[in-house]
């Protein structure tokens, strides 16, 4: 027994300092807004594809569009602003295609996520 509690005791310090070291591989410095949106977005497009990913993707699709609409806001008559709008309209794009079929859904997903990239590479120059 004792031993199986330091087998579990060593697991679960190996798996926290693996999910620490990961999310801190994983971070980034973007402007709140961007960072609010990354948050919401990337569970989503993390999953494995499948049911599970399109059923949680179509219940985040509408915080995605308030999201991308801070964004938009965020970035308001700036040279960021094209981008922002168009994270808004893959975003929007996204709410509607969750009335249809799943290919939709996922190819709509992958759109949001370019267009977030697109939006972020956008700092890096």
């Amino acid at each position: 027994m004792r031993f199986m509690k330091l087998v579990s005791a060593t697991i679960l310090t190996v798996s926290m300092c693996t999910a620490a070291q990961a999310e801190e591989a994983h971070s980034h410095d973007f402007p709140q807004a961007v960072d609010d949106y990354h948050t919401a977005m990337s569970p989503a497009w993390h999953m494995p594809e499948g049911q599970e990913r399109l059923d949680y993707t179509c219940e985040v699709s509408l915080t995605l569009v308030e999201k991308a609409q801070d964004v938009v806001d965020a970035f308001v008559k700036t040279t960021t602003e094209n981008l922002a709008l168009d994270l808004l309209s893959s975003s929007k794009e996204l709410f509607g295609g969750c009335e249809g079929k799943a290919d939709v859904v996922e190819m709509d997903l992958i759109a949001v996520h370019d267009a977030f990239h697109k939006l972020i590479e956008s700092f890096k120059k």
